[in-house]
């Protein structure tokens, strides 16, 4: 009798500890807003994951300050997962002081492209540093490069999650189906374009232009949220007479003030891009904002000469 109850109790214990690493929840954090969409779409409708965006899905991460209750996401989260190459600089001394956090970047495997800026004075270059380091951070902002970043979440995932790793490797499938039909809708508009120089807010549609031919000529912004001196808006106004640049693009995230006196003191007509970096934080979101670009890159660049 005492035999079967040490049994049955072993058998308990066994089935306990299989039900607990079944559905153990896992917390997963993200840095901001396009890595919160990117891994809501990998996670799906995964019951033993919880999925939390660090930054409110309309702050972006410029400047962004930690608050004592982004310090208390960041102790109780499994896994980290970030954007990388920089642009998260302001959380640095928090993950060193969370030693046992898994710090997932989802930059892994994608081509760099050097700071805007790094061809300039010491002096300068530092001052850009600051805000994004030696790579230009906003890889997101390329469906090309944004299903990189969603095929390292999945590996990531699945690794965390073993038991699900069918469910996350399907979702992510999926989603990358979305992002390559965005990808070929950018290809095929960008054939129709007259004019692919263009002036941008700031450095954020680089690998956007990389990958769908386009040539950012110029930057408002170096640093975003520090306007142009005198001096650096005449020397602006001057490269795009010069360069004859089809279209100046303000971000939703920022004031198109300079952008406007740009555009007056030129005569290149003015347009917005959203690069996505703030949002509603719905898991169609990317999506719909990079369709709403391709109209506008549409209309301003297809009938350019």
């Amino acid at each position: 009798m005492l035999k079967k109850t040490y049994i049955f109790l072993a058998f308990c214990f066994f089935a306990f500890l299989f039900i607990s690493n079944t559905f153990a929840s896992i917390n997963v954090l993200c840095s901001f807003h396009p890595i919160y969409i990117f891994t809501q779409n990998v996670v799906g409708n995964s019951k033993n994951v919880t999925v939390e965006c660090l930054l409110p899905p309309n702050i972006g991460p410029h400047d962004y300050a930690l608050t004592p209750s982004d310090m208390k996401k960041l102790a109780k989260a499994d896994l980290f997962i970030i954007n990388g190459l920089g642009v998260e600089e302001f959380l640095e001394k928090a993950v060193k002081s969370n030693p046992k956090l898994k710090v997932i970047d989802t930059s892994i495997g994608i081509k760099p492209i050097a700071t805007r800026g790094a061809e300039e004075s010491e002096e300068e270059h530092h001052e850009h540093e600051h805000h994004h380091g030696v790579h230009n951070p906003h890889i997101w902002v390329s469906p090309k490069s944004a299903i990189i970043q969603v095929k390292n979440i999945q590996k990531a995932l699945s690794t965390a999650d073993p038991s699900n790793a069918k469910i996350y490797l399907a979702n992510a499938n999926k989603y990358i189906e979305k992002l390559n039909a965005i990808t070929s809708e950018l290809t095929n508009a960008s054939k129709t374009f007259k004019n692919r120089k263009i002036i941008t807010f700031h450095d954020a549609f680089d690998y956007f232009a990389r990958d769908f031919g386009l040539e950012v000529v110029g930057v408002i912004e170096v640093v975003p949220g520090q306007e142009p001196s005198a001096g650096e808006l005449s020397k602006l106004i001057k490269m795009v007479k010069e360069t004859k640049a089809g279209a100046i693009f303000s971000e939703p995230q920022y004031s198109e003030k300079v952008a406007i006196t740009l555009s007056k003191e030129t005569g290149v007509p003015i347009y917005q891009l959203d690069p996505a970096a703030t949002g509603d934080g719905k898991p169609d979101t990317y999506e719909k904002i990079m369709r709403k670009n391709i109209e506008i890159l549409k209309k301003a660049l297809g009938d350019k000469k």
